[in-house]
């Protein structure tokens, strides 16, 4: 299957590409999209142009557990650390190797960074999928699988009071 990979960043978009962009999100991950000064790589199958697939990076942590600048002992300044905030493929579409084109993609274009960090919900194992949550992976062992391919290494775990659910937090160190 021919793939096309592009990354778009979200303050260069018209109202009608935002809207197809909700639209895609909402299909592949199950929930509403929420638009921040962010990066959103898209993945479209080669013969019909359809969102097969989507990463979402943010310079911030949406939970603020996270360091997320670098200290630069040389120009005495802080810099953003990309956050992965969603990555996922269509369930039809999983296991074709397009996840992984996606991941690689999205790591090469943040070289220029120390590090890209993510957080996995890891809460009580579930026996079945949820019907309002249809494209997420519940199985956080494969997640973590996943990752690790690509070198991300868990760092720890945190618990989100207000949501109470917790969290497992991982980074790929870049450089």
């Amino acid at each position: 299957m021919m793939i096309r990979i592009k990354e778009i960043k979200v303050k260069n978009l018209s109202a009608i590409q935002v809207k197809k962009l909700k639209v895609a999100h909402r299909k592949i991950f199950g929930e509403k999209l929420y638009f921040y000064d962010d990066i959103i790589y898209i993945c479209q199958s080669g013969k019909s142009a359809k969102y097969i697939g989507m990463a979402q990076i943010r310079f911030k942590s949406p939970e603020f557990h996270f360091e997320m600048e670098d200290y630069n002992k040389e120009t005495k300044t802080h810099n953003p650390v990309p956050y992965l905030i969603d990555f996922g493929i269509m369930i039809e579409k999983r296991h074709q190797g397009i996840g992984t084109a996606l991941i690689k993609f999205v790591i090469n274009s943040l070289d220029d960074y120390n590090h890209i960090n993510l957080d996995i919900l890891n809460g009580e194992k579930k026996e079945k999928q949820d019907e309002d949550e249809p494209f997420i992976d519940i199985n956080v062992d494969n997640l973590v699988s996943f990752y690790k391919i690509f070198e991300f290494e868990v760092v720890g775990h945190w618990y989100h009071p207000s949501k109470l659910k917790r969290y497992l937090s991982m980074t790929l160190k870049l450089k």
